[in-house]
């Protein structure tokens, strides 16, 4: 008996065209209404957890209508937080000693209507029923290590900065050349910047 994870679902000619006229009308809306979703950085921390420095932070992530139109059509959005950790010398410039990367994928499946995000270094995903529940998910980060005490200076003082972006990852077909128009899909936070304590 063949399995229904090995059966290729039926689409009738009406759900083809109205997925097309769908996508065309998502097409016309993301080139004359460009995405004003935002992303912030609301707080950051550094504490010491047993022999590591992790971090902690919140993001504070606002997705205009545009924005929830594309999802529920298929678009991908990351979130993609870039940490640097530099060791302040006070001239010329401060040396870069660590560099790292959180990025995390939102979508939609739309046959159950549920979120999924992928954390993209792991690969590990978590599925949520609600956008509001996946959100939550995505605005916290909480104790991702950052670097082994024992290899800082103990007589040296480091600063930590923080960027946060929101891109448009791999859109289906129709819309990949209007999202290459559109330049106002990405949008990024101010850089955060504190010391390591």
């Amino acid at each position: 008996m063949q399995s229904w994870k090995n059966r290729t679902p039926a689409h009738s000619p009406a759900d083809l065209s109205n997925k097309i006229i769908r996508l065309l009308i998502l097409s016309c809306l993301l080139f004359t209404h460009p995405l004003q979703a935002q992303v912030r950085i609301s707080e950051a921390a550094s504490p010491l957890d047993g022999d590591y420095y992790v971090i902690n932070a919140g993001l504070d992530i606002e997705l205009d209508e545009t924005a929830l139109t594309a999802l529920h059509a298929g678009v991908q959005l990351e979130i993609n937080v870039a940490i640097r950790l530099e060791r302040v010398r006070g001239w010329l410039w401060d040396p870069i000693v660590k560099e790292d990367n959180i990025s995390m994928r939102l979508e939609r499946h739309p046959l159950v209507g549920t979120y999924q995000i992928t954390w993209l270094a792991t690969g590990e995903k978590a599925q949520y029923q609600g956008l509001e529940e996946a959100l939550a998910a995505l605005r916290s980060i909480a104790g991702h290590p950052l670097i082994n005490k024992d290899i800082l200076d103990p007589e040296s003082a480091y600063v930590i900065h923080m960027l946060a972006t929101l891109d448009v990852e791999t859109p289906p077909a129709p819309l990949r050349l209007m999202t290459a128009i559109a330049k106002k899909w990405d949008q990024r936070s101010d850089w955060r910047s504190w010391p390591l304590r």
